[in-house]
Order: structure tokens, then sequence, then C-alpha cells
């Protein structure tokens, strides 16, 4: 049994240990995404006071966790590439820091985490999803043209400077 609540903060310290061993197997691929302090803790809290964070619940553990923001993200007002002609520029959600927890990889939770955080963000009236990662996370990429995002070029972070894919799901 599984299902998708908000997080609390007094999850904050548990949440942060699934990220922190996220972080440990990036680098162990030789990927530097999230090597620098990020996401922390600060911006979970953010997360949650905005209503924005979620987790899977599987096994009454939590077993991922994922975020989704409306409103226009900086990041994505600019393009390498072409966002759909006929998606909402003023209107779309984007999911950030989705990670499952080390003892649930492999069995699949990715696309639940995803399909709930889709559906959230259909209840709340969006239907433009985007998401980016980093280029050398294949995993990701992976997960995200499964689901079927579509690869719509390159967005630059503002804070960080690297350039990122970008992926976009236009819901029908």
């Amino acid at each position: 049994m599984y299902y998708l609540r908000k997080s609390r903060a007094d999850e904050v310290e548990q949440l942060m240990i699934i990220f922190d061993a996220a972080k440990a197997h990036l680098k162990s691929l030789g990927i530097d995404q999230w090597q620098q302090g990020y996401p922390n803790s600060d911006g979970l809290l953010e997360d949650i006071r905005k209503g924005e964070g979620y987790v899977l619940i599987y096994e009454n553990e939590i077993a991922a966790v994922g975020a989704i923001s409306g409103g226009t993200d900086p990041d994505y007002t600019n393009i390498d590439g072409q966002w759909l002609p006929q998606s909402n520029h003023e209107k779309y959600v984007v999911v950030h820091r989705t990670v499952v927890a080390d003892k649930f990889r492999g069995r699949n939770l990715s696309t639940i985490l995803f399909s709930g955080l889709i559906t959230l963000a259909v209840e709340k009236g969006y239907k433009d999803i985007r998401a980016d990662t980093h280029p050398a996370n294949k995993t990701m990429q992976h997960i995200l043209n499964k689901l079927g995002f579509a690869h719509r070029g390159f967005i630059t972070q503002q804070t960080s400077q690297k350039v990122l894919p970008a992926y976009q799901f236009i819901v029908a």
C-alpha cells in the first residue's frame, strides 16, 4: 500500500537522511548533482511552508520525496530550445527535488511519485508540467522520458549557471 501526502516539518531530519544518501549515490556514480549543499533542510522547510513538499508513503515509511512549485520560475523563462506552443507560459508547475530512499530503490516508486505529483498539479488547475535534471543523470532522464515528458531544450539555473536538460509534459 502506498499514498502521497504533504510533508511535515517534523520530518525534515528524516528527509535529509534520504537526500544525503541520494547525494552519496550520485557522487559514487561520478555525478556532481546535489554536491554543493542543495537540497538542504532550509529548502525542504520552505517547500513545507509553501505547501509544495510531498512524501510517498510505502510500507508505512517515507519511501520518496518530491515538490511541485507553481508560478513562474525564473530558471524556466529562457530556454535554449522551445516549450511546446500549446503550453501556457504563465501557468505551469515544476517538479523539483524528487528522490527515492535507498531502501526502496528499484521498486518503480519514482513513477508512482511522479504520477501522484502530476495528479496534484492537475487538481490545482495546471496542465503544463516541467522538470529538469543534471545532464549526467541518465536515470532521471530515462524516468522522465518513460513518463511521457518531452525533452524541450536546456535551461540555465540562475543561482549556479549550470545548464540543465529541460522536460515538459502537457496534460491532454
